[in-house]
């Protein structure tokens, strides 16, 4: 048995997460600051997303960018939240289109955004 540690590939990121649909990113001054997309896993179509300082000040054009995308990807989408580390993220799903469902993967709630 080998182990192999380097930086991640996009093929890296799509074995893993099952089959990479989409991957999006926003760069401020240069600096990524929002890493999100879609990848199928259990014959579903999650959302991950990642959101770091510098965002805030172009919220309204990346939250506008992320609902094209799920409009584009016209499928039901699901994505987990955990919002007990990341206080606002209840607040952009629903921006996003995204509602709680009773659902939880990983200790996380999971939300439902209908294509």
């Amino acid at each position: 048995m080998t182990c192999e540690i380097r930086a991640a590939t996009a093929h890296d990121i799509a074995a893993f997460y099952g089959t990479a649909q989409d991957l999006y990113v926003a760069i401020v001054d240069g600096r990524p600051v929002v890493l999100g997309g879609f990848f199928e896993e259990d014959g579903r179509l999650w959302a991950f997303l990642d959101v770091k300082d510098g965002a805030e000040a172009h919220g309204i054009r990346i939250v506008r960018t992320l609902r094209r995308a799920l409009r584009e990807a016209n499928h039901t989408v699901f994505a987990p939240c955990n919002a007990g580390e990341f206080p606002r993220a209840e607040h952009l799903l629903r921006l996003l289109g995204f509602e709680p469902t009773e659902e939880t993967r990983h200790n996380m709630r999971v939300w439902i955004c209908r294509g």
